[in-house]
């Protein structure tokens, strides 16, 4: 299993553009997997992750075996001249003002329930307050500008989408509406989960991802 730092999240370097698209994403995580020599991977991309994961499978799909999206961020699809969405730019300026620590003070705690276990808020907490400004103010835009209901509706790999019931920050209906869009996707909820579920309760994550490979491999 390989866990991708996106292009500016931790130790990553940045795009080097500064308004990159889910497509230059895309592109980064082709480039990761040729250093890495892997030809063939189940894909799994969660919320903002889900828009770059997406993009990925779109360009190089028989590099695929699947696709995962959990809790995908549906993108506000405003063209690149537009003026930001306001949520966007209230994501841009919090960073900018408090830095990412003050970020995930802000914000971590809403990506689980209360009934989350504290190891799994803090962890949480940690991978938020380590993204840099300059990278997370990239996504960011990447976000506004992304429309992945439509690029899902070109998926040419089976497509498994998961989200928490409880989820305030991609909303359960939002991510229906995505699953619909797809045209080869199975999908889940988790109940009483949140948006970080696969943190919350990974072994449910997990179960749901040893499912979906399982179901690929029988079908060939």
């Amino acid at each position: 299993m390989v866990a991708w730092n996106a292009p500016g999240y931790v130790g990553s370097t940045p795009l080097p553009m500064a308004a990159p698209t889910a497509a230059d994403y895309g592109a980064a995580l082709h480039g990761l997997l040729d250093v890495l020599a892997i030809e063939r991977a189940l894909l799994v991309g969660q919320s903002l992750g889900a828009i770059m994961a997406t993009a990925a499978a779109l360009q190089g799909p028989d590099r695929f075996a699947g696709l995962v999206l959990a809790s995908p961020a549906s993108g506000y699809a405003v063209r690149p001249d537009d003026v930001l969405p306001p949520r966007v730019a209230e994501r841009i300026a919090e960073v900018e003002r408090f830095g990412p620590l003050g970020l995930a003070d802000r914000r971590a705690h809403r990506l689980v329930t209360e009934n989350a276990a504290p190891e799994a808020r803090a962890l949480i907490h940690r991978v938020m307050s380590e993204v840099t400004i300059e990278g997370y103010t990239q996504a960011s835009r990447m976000l506004a500008h992304a429309d992945l209901g439509e690029m899902v509706s070109r998926l040419a790999v089976p497509t498994l989408v998961l989200w928490g019931e409880s989820d305030v920050i991609t909303p359960p209906a939002g991510c229906a509406a995505i699953a619909a869009a797809a045209p080869r996707a199975a999908s889940r909820a988790f109940p009483d989960l949140g948006h970080g579920f696969a943190t919350e309760a990974p072994a449910l994550f997990n179960q749901a991802l040893t499912t979906f490979l399982a179901q690929i491999e029988r079908q060939g």
